[in-house]
């Protein structure tokens, strides 16, 4: 496969935003997610979010999976699979530890 100038110039261009980076309300959907260690060695999920202005990865520990898994069933879905590519309204959600992180509140 070759890669063109122009393709390199459209990837350059597409925003990585941080979760903290994101509107307090938006939409997205889910383009990939991992289960992997963080860098200190805890199990996170780590999930891919495509933004009408570029991208985020939003990291959700132990103590935030819970609430983004029931976020998700209370819309219908019974796995990560099952919300991928499907677009989403987000909100962010505070957390008395840790930055707060956006989860699903609605299907658009």
């Amino acid at each position: 496969m070759s890669i063109t100038i122009e393709n390199l110039k459209a990837i350059a261009t597409q925003q990585r935003k941080l979760s903290s980076q994101l509107p307090n309300e938006f939409i997205a959907f889910i383009t990939d997610y991992q289960l992997k260690d963080d860098k200190r060695g805890k199990e996170s999920l780590f999930l891919n979010l495509k933004l009408n202005d570029g991208e985020a990865i939003v990291k959700y520990t132990s103590y935030h999976i819970l609430d983004l898994a029931n976020a998700l069933e209370k819309l219908g879905f019974t796995s990560l699979e099952g919300a991928k590519g499907k677009p989403l309204k987000w909100k962010h959600k505070s957390y008395l530890m840790g930055y707060p992180r956006p989860l699903p509140i609605e299907k658009v």
